[in-house]
């Protein structure tokens, strides 16, 4: 039986390693993606604002150009960062519904079906 609750434990702490990781990571592509689409939606309107002050052949215009199809592309990378933060969310919660992860208010979820444990 010693062995059993050991082998158990290492359940609990392999499935909550992976949970955390799974988390972390939808953080910080939650968090990139983020900080990619704000300041590129920011550019795409500094830009089309200048463009729409200047002559269409003056430097000024190429510049606003320029500054608008950087903020286009840094949105256009925020997209694959959600996707993966997404990904990332959904297999946490697959690692929680499935292992032994301590859930909120000391709830464990077993992998057969819902486990309760009022700790």
């Amino acid at each position: 039986m010693a062995s059993a609750q050991k082998n158990d434990t290492s359940k609990i702490t392999s499935s909550t390693k992976r949970y955390n990781l799974y988390m972390q990571r939808h953080k910080t592509f939650n968090t990139v993606g983020w900080v990619l689409l704000a300041p590129g939606a920011g550019m795409v309107v500094g830009g089309l604002i200048g463009v729409s002050n200047t002559d269409f052949f003056s430097d000024a215009n190429s510049t606003s150009f320029a500054i608008s199809s950087v903020g286009v592309l840094m949105m256009l990378g925020s997209i694959p960062c959600f996707i993966l933060s997404g990904s990332n969310a959904s297999k946490a919660a697959l690692e929680l519904k499935t292992s032994m992860v301590p859930g909120p208010g000391g709830y464990n979820f077993a992998s057969v079906g819902l486990k309760f444990s009022f700790k």
